[in-house]
């Protein structure tokens, strides 16, 4: 866990979702968790939607060593249990996952939560249960969750303005179609096939990080 991970999270842009195809195209965890921190990411989720739990304890493992060592706050989806295990600054889970007082219970009342929500409805249920952030989209269609529910650019304005915890954009974001979200009023997206088919990660967590700040 690193000092100050709620502050850090409210200042936060740049939200990075990775799986074990980064190793397979960009190298070690511990190298890619350094080039997207050089790049401006600040939040880093580990998602593994089917490996073994033996395996995904140990993958969570260096990944949590890695984002402490950069001082960027990890979160482990889905699973509670892991995020606990490993010393995970966190937690994300969805709308038909484990309620958030059940998993508060679980990972103590000082480990984030993190909330995904397609509608005002849920948005508004995640924060009045505790939720630190939301994860609203997909925005665009995404290869990374196929089964993944689109949600409109009216819905998602809706939602930053009914909530007043951070909601970050997601599915679909790329550098193509960044600028229509910060049209949006967009402050914060969290990625991931952006990074994943990029050449440079360092160099595109940068671009995103650059234009989402304003500079």
């Amino acid at each position: 866990m690193i000092k100050g991970a709620r502050e850090k999270l409210l200042n936060a842009r740049l939200y990075a979702i990775i799986g074990h195809e980064f190793e397979q195209r960009h190298g070690k965890f511990e190298d890619i968790v350094g080039k997207l921190a050089n790049g401006g990411v600040s939040v880093i989720q580990l998602r593994e939607k089917r490996m073994a739990k033996s395996k995904l304890l140990d993958e969570a493992k260096r990944v949590g060593r890695a984002c402490e060592a950069h001082g960027v706050i990890f979160i482990v989806n889905d699973y509670p249990d892991v995020a606990i295990q490993v010393g995970a600054d966190g937690v994300h889970i969805g709308s038909e996952d484990m309620p958030i007082n059940s998993v508060k219970k679980i990972v103590g009342n000082s480990a984030i939560i993190g909330f995904s929500a397609t509608n005002i409805e849920e948005a508004l249920e995640g924060e009045k249960n505790g939720a630190d952030y939301l994860g609203v989209g997909a925005i665009f269609p995404t290869s990374t969750k196929r089964d993944a529910k689109m949600v409109s650019e009216l819905m998602l304005q809706k939602i930053m303005r009914a909530v007043t915890i951070p909601v970050f954009a997601l599915g679909g974001i790329n550098v193509g179609n960044l600028a229509r979200l910060i049209e949006l009023g967009v402050q914060r997206v969290a990625i991931s096939s952006a990074l994943l088919y990029s050449d440079d990660i360092e160099k595109t967590a940068r671009f995103f990080y650059k234009r989402l700040s304003g500079s």
